[in-house]
Order: C-alpha cells, then structure tokens, then sequence
C-alpha cells in the first residue's frame, strides 16, 4: 500500500462516517491529515517510519487538545476504523449522526452491530471500577436488550463514549 491509497482509504471512511474534514500533509509524501474541526479530530496516515517526526509536526502546527488517531500503511483499516469512530464519538459524533442523519445512525448501531461494539468498548475502558457501578451495570443489562428497544425508549443511551 501506498500513502496515496491509504489517503483515498481515509477519505472513503470519513465520507461514509459523513463527516466534514479538511485535508493537508504536514510532511509531504510522508503523511496525510485529515482534520475534523467539528469533533476535535485530527486522523493521520503515515508511513510508520516517520511517526516521532510527524507527530512533533503536528503538536507543533495545530497544537494541543486534539484526538489524534495514526493510521499506518501497515495497519488493519478495518480495526482503526473503530479506533477513528471511538475519538470521533469522544468530540460528540453519535449524537451528531443521530440528529442529522436518523436512518444512517440507525443502521450503524442496529444492523451494523455497532451498539454492541459501543456497549463493550466503554465496559472496557471502564474496566470494573466502583465508581462505574451504576453504568457498568446498566451497560450490561443493555446487552441483554434488543438494540432497537433502546432506541425506541432512549435513543441518547449510545451518544457517548467515556
């Protein structure tokens, strides 16, 4: 793979996330960035190589407070995607999506299995602490329930993730 490839591989992701996003490259044919203004988001595809001098690039252009989600020519697009969608949702995403384009928050969460996805990654990072009691264990009870059942009495339940 190519950075050129995994520039349109990014794009393609974002645009069916339906996320707008400014593209630049920091390092030209080293990396690419595609800035998500909206949700704090900054996704990097780079040659894994030049990672320490693409990063100090830029913390030094854009500075602190973004997500920064690295996306290499040796990764597994398919797994980074969850890892774009978790800094993504961080910023706000999935209650975005479910404001502004019903059908397809429906469809992520219901039909691509999504919810499960979302439900398992935050008991996970909550990792059975006591002060997550209460969500841990209404996290687990939703596991149990039909993701459309949820939707249909609280569908902000899955808008963010910790």
């Amino acid at each position: 793979m190519t950075i050129e490839q995994l520039e349109s591989d990014i794009s393609v992701i974002l645009s069916s996330l339906r996320v707008d996003y400014k593209k630049m490259s920091v390092i030209k044919e080293v990396s690419v960035q595609f800035i998500v203004e909206e949700f704090g988001t900054i996704i990097c595809g780079l040659n894994r190589a030049d990672y320490l001098l693409v990063s100090k690039t830029i913390e030094k252009q854009f500075g602190s407070g973004w997500r920064i989600v690295y996306l290499s020519l040796q990764d597994s697009l398919l797994e980074k995607k969850d890892e774009v969608i978790w800094d993504l949702m961080r910023g706000g995403y999935i209650r975005y999506i479910r404001n502004k384009y019903p059908r397809q928050f429906r469809e992520l969460i219901v039909m691509q299995n999504f919810g499960r996805k979302i439900i398992e990654q935050r008991l996970k990072v909550w990792n059975n602490e006591p002060k997550f009691n209460f969500l841990i264990e209404e996290n687990k009870a939703a596991l149990k329930e039909a993701f459309t059942y949820i939707l249909s009495i609280d569908p902000s339940f899955f808008d963010y993730m910790p």
